[in-house]
């Protein structure tokens, strides 16, 4: 399983890592990270997540769609 993101903060072109889960909830769904994702299925389902990576790009700029 591969979560695709982007970042300002990414070093150099890309950074491919590791995810593991973790109890990092926020308060959007939005905002959820991968993390947080395979906690959540690990504790729906009782079992251990698939293997996961976070590719993360970096961005100049997120407009996320304002002007």
């Amino acid at each position: 399983m591969v979560f695709v993101d982007a970042g300002t903060a990414t070093p150099g072109p890309f950074e491919l890592r590791r995810a593991q889960p973790a109890e990092d909830f926020l308060h959007t769904s939005h905002a959820i990270s991968p993390e947080a994702v395979l906690a959540t299925y690990k504790r729906v389902t009782g079992q251990e997540p698939p293997e996961a990576w976070v590719l993360c790009v970096r961005a100049s700029r997120l407009n996320w769609g304002r002007g």
